[in-house]
């Protein structure tokens, strides 16, 4: 029981950083892709990938992939250089070809792709990938999470049934921080 009350505070800590991340005004676009990078990996502690993911492999790496325009630089690369997500190795990827999706954990889709995205999430639909589109429109498209600017701060939208579909598993920890998408495309 002790155990379970200290991942459960250990959670909430989790769950404080992520708000002061939001937090933050954003000055500028390179200081607002240095948020969205950090937050890639925080968002990975609110998701559970399902058993056939192949998740639990260590000796795999965790893939990033960026499907478009590169609007994070290098940051990615120092970012998660000595870091792990869920224990695993972090590789990056840029893409830009919806085949080179396979495999991947995270796909983060560019703003870049506004006219591709339907084929985009065609492709990913039903795969246990966590999307997370780089403009608020893309959650109606079936992106599980938007990010956007809004005052100067990120925000992001999560999509409960892109999510359902994708057989990921959000905590209620992540949702009540997002503006949630219903299945009619509406904010609850």
């Amino acid at each position: 029981m002790e155990l379970i009350n200290k991942y459960n505070r250990f959670k909430h800590i989790f769950l404080i950083f992520i708000l002061s991340i939001l937090s933050f005004n954003v000055y500028s676009q390179a200081h607002e892709y240095d948020i969205k990078a950090a937050l890639l990996e925080k968002f990975t502690l609110f998701v559970e990938w399902p058993d056939k993911s192949g998740m639990e492999d260590k000796s795999k790496p965790f893939i990033i992939s960026v499907i478009g325009d590169n609007p994070f630089g290098s940051l990615l690369e120092s970012t998660y250089k000595n870091r792990k997500i869920k224990g695993k190795n972090v590789k990056i990827n840029y893409i830009k070809e919806i085949h080179e999706i396979d495999g991947t954990d995270i796909l983060f889709i560019s703003v870049s792709e506004k006219t591709n995205i339907l084929n985009i999430i065609s492709y990913t639909n039903d795969k246990p990938i966590l999307t997370i589109g780089d403009t608020k429109e893309y959650y109606d498209k079936g992106v599980i999470l938007s990010l956007f600017k809004r005052k100067n701060k990120i925000n992001f939208i999560l999509n409960k049934e892109a999510a359902k579909n994708s057989k990921l598993y959000i905590s209620y920890l992540l949702t009540n921080l997002s503006e949630v998408i219903n299945e009619k495309g509406e904010e609850e």
